[in-house]
C-alpha cells in the first residue's frame, strides 16, 4: 500500500505559491478535525487514543496541509492516486484535546476520504472505538443546534463540545430541553477565539448534572446550542458509559 511522503522538494516548490497562504487561497477547504490526541490518560483507567487515516480516491495527486503543531504550524504535503495512510501530528504539550484543522485542495476534495477513531487502548480487546465525525465546511452550523436525547442516567459520561474558526472569542447560549421542550437549565459558554488557522476556537461542558444542578430527575434531555452572535461553528456530544468506556455520540442531523 502506497503512503503519502513530505518531500523538501514539494515544500519548497509550494512556497512561493497561493498554497503557502491558507489565507488567500480560495482553492483550499477546511476540515475539522474534532479530537486528535497520543494515548491520554482519562477516567476510570481509560487510556484514549485517536487515529486519523486519509486515502485518495482519485486519479490525480492531491494537495493537503498535515496538521503540525507546537511550535511551527503549516507545511504541504501530496496524496498520490489510490495511496491511503494516517496523519500523525506533531502535538503541543497538551495535544489536540479541542481538535485541529485539516486544509485539503478544494479540487480533489471531492476523492479524500477520511476516518477518524477514538480508542479506548486499556480496552482494545472490547472494541474497535467509535468514529468521530469529521466536518466539512458545508457541514458546518448556523443559527440554532438541538441534539437530542441525551441520557442524563449516572453510569454515563456526557461532554458538549462547542467549536468555531474565528479569530475572536464567540458567546454561545446553551439550553437543556426537557421532552416537552421546556427549558430547565440554560448557561452561557464563551468559546475562546481560534488560534491561527489550524486549531480551532473550543470550549466544553461534562457531567450535566453537575454543570446543572436545576436539571432534576429527567431520564434524557435535548441540548440546544445558538451562537450570539453570526458565525458557523459545530456542536456535538459524546456520551461514555463509566463501566465499558464505550463512546456513543450525538450529531446534529
Amino acid at each position: 500500500m502506497r503512503r503519502f511522503l513530505l518531500t523538501a522538494t514539494i515544500l519548497m516548490a509550494l512556497a512561493a505559491t497561493p498554497w503557502a497562504l491558507a489565507q488567500e487561497q480560495p482553492a483550499l477547504e477546511r476540515i475539522l478535525v474534532p479530537v486528535l490526541y497520543p494515548p491520554t490518560a482519562g477516567a476510570f483507567d481509560s487510556l484514549w487514543t485517536t487515529e486519523l487515516a486519509i486515502r485518495n480516491n482519485g486519479n490525480e495527486i492531491a494537495f493537503f496541509t498535515p496538521i503540525f503543531c507546537g511550535g511551527v504550524c503549516g507545511g504541504v504535503t501530496t496524496l498520490d492516486p489510490g495511496a491511503s495512510g494516517f496523519i500523525k501530528p506533531l502535538l503541543s504539550a497538551d495535544g489536540f484535546r479541542g481538535g485541529a484543522f485539516l486544509y485539503v485542495d478544494r479540487k480533489h476534495a471531492s476523492d479524500i476520504s477520511l476516518a477518524l477513531r477514538a480508542q479506548d487502548l486499556s480496552r482494545q480487546a472490547e472494541t474497535w472505538g467509535t468514529e468521530i465525525p469529521l466536518v466539512r465546511e458545508s457541514e458546518l452550523r448556523s443559527g440554532t443546534t438541538v441534539l437530542l436525547n441525551v441520557p442524563l442516567d449516572t453510569r454515563f459520561r456526557q461532554t458538549l463540545r462547542l467549536y468555531h474558526g474565528e479569530a475572536t472569542a464567540v458567546p454561545m447560549r446553551v439550553r437543556l430541553l426537557s421532552a416537552s421542550n421546556e427549558v430547565i437549565a440554560e448557561t452561557i459558554v464563551n468559546v475562546p477565539a481560534a488560534t491561527g488557522q489550524f486549531i480551532p476556537g473550543y470550549a466544553e461542558i461534562g457531567a450535566f448534572r453537575s454543570a446543572f444542578p436545576t436539571v432534576g430527575n429527567d431520564a434524557a434531555i435535548h441540548v440546544e446550542v445558538r451562537p450570539l452572535i453570526d458565525v458557523r461553528y459545530w456542536a456535538f456530544i459524546t456520551i461514555t458509559n463509566n463501566a465499558t468506556q464505550h463512546v456513543t455520540t450525538v450529531t446534529p442531523q
